[in-house]
């Protein structure tokens, strides 16, 4: 089964969660948009559809944050 991927990615000096090709919020910093696509990952999971958090890096580059199983 595939997973969703809420990214959080640096837009100038913000932050946004970018999921299936669109941009969602302003966030002042990282952790603001990383404790709200956490949330929604959660829910997600608890929906029954694996779900995982990845923050971009300052390299550019993404780490995951985190991963949530699907709950049956």
């Amino acid at each position: 089964m595939a997973r969703e991927n809420y990214v959080v990615v640096s837009a100038g000096d913000q932050w946004r969660i970018s999921f299936s090709g669109n941009l969602y919020g302003f966030y002042a910093d990282a952790a603001a948009a990383i404790a709200v696509a956490r949330d929604t990952a959660q829910k997600t999971a608890d929906a029954g559809q694996a779900a995982a958090v990845l923050v971009e890096t300052p390299s550019g580059n993404f780490r995951t944050e985190a991963e949530f199983e699907a709950k049956a």
